[in-house]
């Protein structure tokens, strides 16, 4: 199965992310609520694909607003939104996998196969075969559990570039490296994925 490019930006209606946030800045709370309404299914479907947890992906993006609103002051408004609010929610979902490591024992109101319909991909076209829905649903199970086993940083760098559309230079700024040291990363996500992946054709 390859990996193919697709994008939850959000549209851009008005004012921009960062004006927003200047308005933010300066007291304006109405600018969070058009900020939330722009980012919201951006941000859970980042935070969908990070933890494969869906029970919890409302709780950490209403977390991620809140601290949107609290660190407001932090954010540098000559620099681009998405990477700021992006290395929030990432920061978010290792402090929850982490708390969730230490507490292994509480249950999950939904499992890994539960993420078979996945809601940041909805097709509106005809449903495919019963033998064909079953191989596809199948191949997405398989991706999203070699993708679940990346390393943190080599998962949420082909997360941002491949569903959520970032560039290569908003994942730079995010991760503080080099545009080189993403397309470095992507390449070896790819390269740890295409053995669990080969049955589902090539990756990438």
């Amino acid at each position: 199965m390859c990996l193919r490019r697709a994008s939850t930006r959000p549209p851009v209606n008005g004012k921009s992310d960062s004006a927003l946030m200047q308005e933010l800045q300066a007291g304006n709370k109405t600018a969070l609520d058009i900020l939330m309404q722009r980012w919201e299914t951006p941000i859970k479907a980042y935070i969908y694909r990070f933890t494969q947890a869906p029970d919890w992906v409302d709780e950490l993006a209403q977390e991620t607003f809140v601290k949107v609103y609290i660190h407001a002051t932090e954010f540098d408004t000559s620099r681009r939104f998405s990477p700021w609010i992006y290395a929030i929610a990432t920061n978010l979902c290792r402090n929850w996998r982490r708390w969730r490591m230490r507490h292994p024992s509480l249950p999950s109101e939904h499992s890994v196969e539960s993420l078979e319909n996945d809601p940041v991909n909805g097709d509106t076209s005809a449903p495919p075969l019963p033998s064909v829905q079953l191989e596809q649903n199948e191949s997405r199970e398989a991706v999203k559990r070699a993708i679940a086993e990346l390393p943190d940083v080599l998962k949420s760098t082909l997360i941002l570039y491949y569903y959520q559309g970032l560039s290569y230079e908003e994942i730079a700024e995010m991760l503080r490296c080099s545009r080189r040291g993403v397309e470095t990363r992507l390449y070896r996500a790819r390269r740890l994925l295409q053995p669990r992946l080969s049955k589902w054709s090539r990756v990438g």
